[in-house]
C-alpha cells in the first residue's frame, strides 16, 4: 500500500507530503485547486511521460517519490527477475531535470521508465471514468472471472502446458520447413560422401608419408649421384677414408703395448674404423636399392593430387578434416533417410501436447462457467443498491478453437450491460454512461476484493453523475472495500468524503508572488466544516454542519 507521497517542484506544487491511511483516504478541494495535479505527479512514478513543462521552477529538478509497503503483494519474483533489491518497503522515485532528462529509481537503483511502469501497475490500481474503459477488455474480464473461480493454479498448469505445446509445435513446423531443402540436398550429399569414400582413407598420416615418398622419387638421380660420391670418398681407393683409417689404427697397434693411453687411443680408433666400414656398407646398400621409378612416382602423384583436390574443394587442410567431413556427411545421410520417421514422431508429440493443453483449457472454461451466473446476479444486485434498479450485467463466454495466451485458454469474455428496463444487454462501452461505468467498476472491484490480491485502489471522481442516497451507497461501498484494501478517493461528494479515515484538503495559496497548490490534513472539526461546505457552499449553515456530523457519525 502507498504509505507516503512526496512531491517537489511539480506544476503548481512547490513541496508537499501526504501520509495515507491504511484504509480509506479522501482528498477534496475546489475545482482547479490541484487534485488532478496530484494524480499527474503520482503518474510520474507509475511510468507516465513528462517534460519540463511540469516544472514549477524551470531551474530546479522535479522530484516525486512514493513509499510503498508490499508485504501483502506477491511480487518478489518481479524484483528477482529484474535484479532489484527486495524489501517489504519499496521506494519509487522519478526525477525530471531542467534539461528535460528523466530518471527513475526503484530502491535507489536506476531503472528504465518501462520497468517503472511495470512495477507501478502492480502497486496502484487507478480508477477514473477514463480507466473504466478496461471493462470492455477481455483480459480484465477474464481476470475477474478467474479470481472468483480461484483459477490461479489451473492457469499456471495451462500456461506450462501451452508453452510445451508451442515449443514442440514450432520445432515440428521448422522441421517441415526444412523438409524440402533437406531432401533436395540428398543427391549432392550422397555424391560428396561417395567421393570421399572412394578416396578410401585408412591412415590419417598417409598424406605426410606420400609427400615424403614423392620428394624421394623426384630426386632419386641426385641422391644416387651424391651417395656414389660419398662411397668413393670413403672406401673406393687407397687414399679413401676407410683405407687411411685402417692404416692409422694398424700403426697404433704396434705400439699400444708400451703405454696404456696409446692402447686406449688404438681401441677408439679401431671402433671408428669398424663403424665407418659398416656405414659405407649401408650407404652402398641404399645406393643399390634406390632407383628411378617413374611408375611409382606417377601413382604417388595421382594419389596426392586427388587428396589436394578434395581438400581444396571443401576448404580443408588435412586428411583428418576430410575424415571428419565424411563422418558428418554419413550422419546427414542417415538423418535424411530417417526424416519421415522423425517427422512423424514429432507430430505425435505435438498432438499429445495439444490434447493435454486443451484438456486443461476445457477444465479452466468449465470452472469459469460455474461462477459467471452468480457474478451476474451479485453485480446486478449491487447496482440496484446504487439506484440502477433495471441494470443488467451479462458475461458472455465465447469458446474459440485456437489455444490462446496464458490466462485466456479457449475463452473470450464479453461484458454486456443494459441500464433500462426491457433492454437487451449490449457491449458495455456502447450501453453505459460515464457515471454508470464508474458504478459498474466499483461494484466489480468490491465483489472481487476478497478473491484477489489488489494494490492500492484510487478512485478519481468515479462518483461523477451520482448524488443523494446513491452517493451515500457509493461511499459505504468504498468504505467496505477499504476494510481489506487501501482506498484513496478523490471526490466532490460529501457522502463519500465523510467515509474516509483521513481527509486531505487541496487548496490554492496566493499569499506569495506565485500561486501554488497546497494540501493539508484536516482535523475532525475541520472535516465537519469542509463537508458542510460541500453540502451548502461557502456559506456554511448550522443545518449543513449538522448533516456533516451525521454523515461522519459524530454524536452531537
Amino acid at each position: 500500500m502507498l504509505q507516503k507521497l512526496t512531491i517537489r517542484n511539480y506544476a503548481l506544487i512547490e513541496s508537499l507530503e501526504i501520509d495515507f491511511s491504511d484504509n480509506m483516504t479522501v482528498i477534496t478541494g475546489e475545482t482547479g485547486a490541484g487534485k488532478s495535479i496530484l494524480l499527474g505527479a503520482l503518474g510520474l512514478i507509475l511510468g507516465n511521460r513528462a517534460d519540463t513543462k511540469t516544472l514549477l521552477n524551470d531551474t530546479e529538478k522535479c522530484v516525486v517519490e512514493g513509499i510503498f509497503t508490499i508485504d501483502n503483494l506477491d511480487i518478489k519474483w518481479f524484483f528477482d527477475a529484474n535484479d532489484l533489491d527486495y524489501d517489504d518497503i519499496v521506494f519509487v522515485r522519478r526525477e525530471i531535470l531542467p534539461s528535460a532528462k528523466s530518471r527513475a529509481f526503484i530502491n535507489d537503483t536506476p531503472v528504465s521508465i518501462q520497468l517503472l511502469k511495470e512495477l507501478g501497475e502492480r502497486l496502484i490500481d487507478l480508477n477514473s471514468q477514463h480507466h473504466t474503459l478496461q471493462l470492455n477488455e477481455t483480459n480484465f474480464q477474464l481476470t475477474i472471472v478467474d479470481a472468483l473461480a480461484k483459477n490461479q493454479l489451473v492457469i499456471e498448469k495451462y500456461d506450462e502446458a501451452l508453452q510445451n505445446f508451442r515449443t514442440l509445435d514450432k520445432a515440428y513446423h521448422q522441421l517441415r520447413t526444412n523438409e524440402q531443402l533437406l531432401k533436395s540436398e540428398t543427391d549432392f550429399v550422397q555424391f560428396m560422401y561417395e567421393e570421399l569414400q572412394k578416396l578410401n582413407i585408412s591412415n590419417p598420416n598417409e598424406q605426410e608419408l606420400l609427400e615424403q615418398e614423392q620428394s624421394l622419387l623426384e630426386n632419386s638421380e641426385t641422391i644416387k649421384t651424391r651417395l656414389q660420391q660419398t662411397i668413393t670418398l670413403l672406401s673406393f681407393n687407397d687414399q679413401s677414408a676407410v683405407n687411411q683409417l685402417g692404416l692409422a689404427q694398424n700403426s697404433l697397434s704396434h705400439i699400444q703395448k708400451f703405454n696404456a693411453k696409446i692402447e686406449g687411443l688404438h681401441n677408439r680408433l679401431r671402433a671408428i674404423y669398424v663403424e665407418l666400414k659398416e656405414l659405407c656398407f649401408e650407404i652402398e646398400n641404399l645406393n643399390e636399392e634406390l632407383s628411378s621409378n617413374p611408375e611409382r612416382l606417377m601413382v604417388v602423384g595421382n594419389r596426392l593430387s586427388e587428396i589436394y583436390r578434395l581438400q581444396q574443394k571443401h576448404r580443408l587442410s588435412s586428411l583428418v578434416e576430410l575424415l571428419n567431413l565424411s563422418e558428418n556427411l554419413e550422419k546427414k545421410l542417415h538423418s535424411i533417410s530417417n526424416f519421415d520417421g522423425n517427422l512423424e514422431q514429432k507430430l505425435k508429440a505435438v498432438q499429445v501436447a495439444e490434447k493435454a493443453t486443451r484438456t486443461i483449457a476445457l477444465q479452466l472454461s468449465e470452472r469459469r462457467k460455474k461462477v459467471i451466473a452468480p457474478f451476474e446476479t451479485q453485480v446486478s444486485a449491487m447496482l440496484r443498491e446504487l439506484n440502477m434498479p433495471h441494470a443488467k450485467i451479462k458475461l458472455q463466454q465465447i469458446t474459440v478453437e485456437e489455444l490462446q495466451k496464458r490466462n485466456f485458454g479457449i475463452d473470450r469474455i464479453e461484458l454486456l450491460f443494459s441500464a433500462n428496463k426491457g433492454a437487451e444487454p449490449i457491449e458495455i462501452a456502447k450501453a453505459a454512461s460515464g457515471g454508470e461505468l464508474s458504478r459498474v467498476m466499483l461494484c466489480i472491484k468490491s465483489l472481487v476484493a476478497d478473491y484477489m490480491q489488489m494494490p492500492t485502489i484510487i478512485f478519481d471522481e468515479i462518483d461523477t453523475g451520482v448524488s443523494g442516497e446513491v452517493a451515500f451507497k457509493v461511499g459505504e461501498m468504498m468504505q467496505k472495500l477499504a476494510h481489506k484494501h487501501q482506498v484513496v478517493a478523490i471526490t466532490h461528494l460529501p457522502q463519500i468524503a465523510s467515509k474516509g479515515d483521513k481527509h486531505f484538503f487541496v487548496y490554492k495559496d496566493n499569499s506569495s508572488q506565485n500561486t501554488v497548490s497546497k494540501i493539508k490534513l484536516l482535523t475532525t472539526e475541520e472535516r465537519v466544516v469542509e463537508i458542510a461546505k460541500m453540502i451548502s457552499g461557502e456559506r456554511v449553515t448550522e443545518t449543513a454542519l449538522q448533516t456533516a456530523r451525521e454523515l461522519m457519525n459524530i454524536n452531537v
